[in-house]
């Protein structure tokens, strides 16, 4: 895993603690520090000049993916046991271990405020979820593959999601309805989704 300096267009450090893949990335909040899942069955800590590289969580099967809340103190993790975690990043306690998915899980992504978990699977669903309580929102399930990627708009009324069947979708975070499927613009699965500051989606 390496780190750059966009400011200094330089490469800042190179992290080689993980002794499998590296399947997912985050900053937390402050930007001080970076964090990583790997196929090695763990999810690491380090400082964004790439120092203090340590183990925060360990599991028994792999974290594909992960998201941290906009305040800093919840982690979502997706794994190919086929639940959600959400974690306390202040003594990386799991708080909830959620089993609504029959595959496994491939992207995860917090709301805007953090009140709420986006969660894409195998199983050709993504789960809307309430990060406080654990409970399932919502169960969206119009893709026919896998997901791969998932996305709230900036003001979180909407989730973007891209999948193996070829399409980008956006669903309303509040009723679960899905607003709008893009089907004809991409000749492959999409593996990307994300939302401008304005709200405009793209996936590719």
């Amino acid at each position: 895993m390496r780190i750059l300096s966009i400011r200094r267009g330089r490469l800042v450090a190179t992290l080689t603690d993980h002794r499998e893949p590296v399947l997912g990335i985050t900053f937390t909040p402050d930007g001080e520090h970076i964090l990583s899942c790997s196929k090695d069955k763990t999810i690491r800590r380090a400082t964004c000049a790439g120092q203090d590289c340590r183990i925060v969580a360990t599991f028994r099967k792999v974290p594909n993916a992960l998201a941290i809340s906009p305040n800093g103190q919840l982690l979502a993790v997706g794994l190919a046991d086929h639940s959600v975690r959400i974690m306390q990043t202040a003594n990386w306690a799991e708080v909830h271990n959620l089993p609504f998915h029959s595959d496994v899980v491939t992207a995860v992504a917090f709301s805007p405020k953090g009140n709420l978990v986006a969660s894409g699977s195998g199983d050709c669903t993504v789960r809307i979820i309430d990060a406080e309580t654990g409970d399932q929102r919502h169960c969206l399930s119009t893709h026919t593959k896998e997901i791969f990627s998932v996305a709230f708009s900036p003001d979180g009324a909407l989730i973007g999601t891209g999948s193996r069947d070829k399409t980008a979708r956006l669903f309303d975070t509040k009723t679960g309805h899905e607003m709008y499927c893009i089907a004809d613009a991409h000749r492959d699965h999409i593996k990307a989704v994300c939302f401008t500051h304005t709200g405009c989606a793209a996936g590719g």
